[in-house]
């Protein structure tokens, strides 16, 4: 099953599992964040999710402080959390960042925290929870 959340969705309050019972969701299987430097929020807004119904895989862009400053970002601002915050969160949450490469959206490689302080642009990356590679181990590469 599908679901497309809209604008008006985000204007609730999806933080709770309200939201997840009014829309008959039992589990979610992919989550795809990119709203420009406000990820970190966005996750502290899912901790309920997090903690009862765990995404399998979370999707989301990671800006270098960097790039946030440059003004390109509409959360852009001096309190912008570091990639290695929103790391630190969701590894917090049992999840890892894994690259996604490019050629054919395969994880290819957990990303290490030192590389992520290191980025100067913007990296999508999957934060997996750690049994998906022996449930799904299609998903990943293998060259």
């Amino acid at each position: 099953k599908f679901l497309l959340l809209k604008k008006e969705d985000f204007e609730q309050d999806l933080s709770n599992m309200g939201y997840m019972v009014e829309k008959n969701l039992t589990r979610i299987d992919l989550v795809k964040i990119d709203i420009e430097g406000g990820e970190l929020n966005a996750f502290k807004g899912m901790c309920e999710t997090l903690k009862k119904t765990p995404p399998t895989i979370i999707v989301s862009e990671l800006l270098s402080k960097a790039r946030v400053a440059q003004g390109k970002r509409l959360y852009a601002s001096s309190l912008t959390p570091s990639q290695s915050d929103i790391c630190d969160f969701m590894r917090d949450y049992g999840y890892r960042p894994w690259d996604i490469r490019k050629r054919d959206g395969l994880l290819n490689r957990e990303v290490a925290r030192d590389e992520i302080v290191k980025l100067s642009e913007i990296v999508n990356v999957a934060f997996i929870s750690s049994n998906l590679r022996q449930s799904r181990p299609e998903l990943f590469a293998t060259d």
